[in-house]
């Protein structure tokens, strides 16, 4: 399976988790539009990286 296969509830909470840190959390949208194009991004390598 490619990543352009993968549905969003399959990667929502890890996805919430390298943003946030945490398991709960506003909207994913929400994060995303607070944090920013770069430091969401800054945060989801640096998750990736410990995986």
């Amino acid at each position: 399976m490619n990543l352009s296969e993968l549905k969003f509830g399959k990667v929502a909470q890890p996805l919430r988790v390298a943003l946030t840190g945490g398991t709960a959390s506003p909207s994913i949208y929400e994060v995303l539009n607070v944090l920013g194009k770069e430091r969401s991004l800054q945060r989801i390598r640096q998750a990736l990286l410990l995986l």
